[in-house]
């Protein structure tokens, strides 16, 4: 495993910072909780898309709900395909910025139409807050 030194660390989160500001607008970033309208392109897991943001794919973790990992079948599973049918490729969202993770995915609410996609998830128990 190798690590990285502190200065390519920054350099990385200088990169990420560039590339947000470029795609976000600067009145989205005003906001509390900035939104940006994106494209769904893959469901990753149970609790993570894959969006198109600014012409990339960005991984996007929704934010205050914790899936079952991939070894804890059949959960993992209905997890996924709960998202899934809540969120077909090519689903046009709202994704309303609440961090990043230490894996450099954004962390976010996804809206449709106002509402929180994770909210059916934990309604139905395939996800958990």
């Amino acid at each position: 495993m190798t690590s990285l030194s502190i200065p390519r660390l920054l350099l990385s989160g200088a990169i990420l910072s560039a590339t947000l500001s470029a795609t976000l607008s600067s009145a989205a970033w005003a906001e509390p909780h900035p939104r940006q309208a994106v494209m769904v392109l893959a469901i990753n897991n149970g609790q993570g898309v894959l969006v198109d943001l600014g012409d990339q794919g960005r991984a996007v973790r929704l934010a205050c709900v914790q899936a079952p990992l991939a070894q804890q079948q059949p959960w993992s599973r209905l997890a996924i395909q709960q998202l899934q049918r809540l969120l077909p490729v090519g689903s046009e969202v709202v994704l309303e910025l609440r961090a990043r993770d230490v894996y450099g995915r954004l962390v976010a609410r996804l809206l449709m139409q106002d509402n929180d996609v994770a909210q059916p998830l934990l309604l139905q128990g395939v996800v958990f807050a």
